[in-house]
């Protein structure tokens, strides 16, 4: 349970993290560098990572899924964060007809790059774990 918690804890910081990163130069390109922003864009971030992160907890079950399964599960995971970026940012915003598109290759970049630092996160740690049960067998 331990490792779930701090899993999500570090999703949670991956995906506001890249959502800050990589908003920031969406707003350069679009805005422009001298724009200032209203406080409720920072908890519409930090609420489409919290929405996102719990929108995870079925893919950490401990139960094995098929390949399939797993992709359908990413699947609409990514549809359900697209939705809720949406949302937030038609709610706030944060967009309009022109911008949409860039705005949909940033959520997929995002998305992507939450992807791709947790997997390299969870390998590490599956390799320090099996360096653990190698000394602990020795």
């Amino acid at each position: 349970m331990k490792e779930k918690i701090s899993r999500l804890i570090n999703l949670f910081c991956a995906i506001t993290t890249a959502i800050f990163i990589f908003s920031s130069i969406y707003i350069w390109i679009f805005w422009g560098i001298d724009v200032s922003l209203p406080l409720a864009y920072i908890f519409g971030v930090l609420f489409i990572g919290l929405a996102s992160t719990l929108a995870y907890i079925p893919l950490l079950s401990d139960k094995e899924f098929s390949k399939r399964a797993m992709v359908v599960m990413n699947t609409l995971h990514f549809l359900f964060v697209n939705a809720t970026v949406l949302a937030t940012g038609y709610f706030l915003e944060w967009f309009s007809a022109r911008t949409l598109p860039a705005l949909e290759i940033t959520i997929v970049v995002v998305y992507a790059a939450v992807n791709v630092i947790s997997y390299f996160a969870s390998d590490r740690e599956a390799k320090r774990l099996t360096e653990l049960l190698k000394k602990r067998r020795s």
